[in-house]
């Protein structure tokens, strides 16, 4: 799948989920990426990220993934939010980056439901990919875990014609 989507040219919206992450080989004519993850590691998330930095265009991404390993799947490992929080602030940073959204829930295993814990951004739509209730099942088991929806927009950045 991931490299017949790369000979769609004219693809400009991309909605994947996904139970975990795989590298997308995406067209160059993408303007919006929607993806819902049931695990993503931060290294993961690095090299997706910094693979549309390097677009010769514009892209809008919408991602919302649960922090957990999902390598043992018989005993899942919860990884800390904040690790995710470096991603925010290098983001919020680079000029060519708006963080649209940065919102941060936390599951209850009293109430088996999810609740904001942190937001950061300017964007008010209540328009997660799927507002966790793909999560809320598959991890039930474990207190405290976290999930994480984010809106960036990436701008491209022309290289300036240094021989004016």
């Amino acid at each position: 799948m991931s490299q017949s989507l790369e000979s769609l040219s004219q693809l400009e919206t991309f909605r994947v989920n996904l139970p975990e992450y795989i590298d997308l080989q995406l067209p160059p004519s993408l303007k919006h990426l929607i993806g819902s993850f049931s695990s993503l590691l931060l290294s993961q998330l690095r090299d997706l990220l910094n693979k549309l930095l390097t677009w010769t265009q514009s892209v809008e991404c919408r991602l919302e993934f649960v922090c957990i390993d999902e390598r043992v799947w018989w005993s899942p490992r919860k990884i800390p939010i904040e690790e995710y929080m470096s991603i925010k602030q290098n983001f919020e940073a680079l000029e060519n980056v708006k963080v649209k959204r940065f919102r941060i829930y936390k599951f209850a295993l009293s109430t088996k439901t999810w609740s904001l814990r942190d937001s950061v951004g300017v964007d008010d739509d209540d328009d997660d990919v799927d507002g966790g209730k793909a999560y809320s099942v598959y991890h039930e088991a474990i207190d405290g875990l976290g999930r994480i929806s984010m809106r960036i927009q990436i701008n491209c950045v022309k290289n300036p014609d240094l021989t004016k």
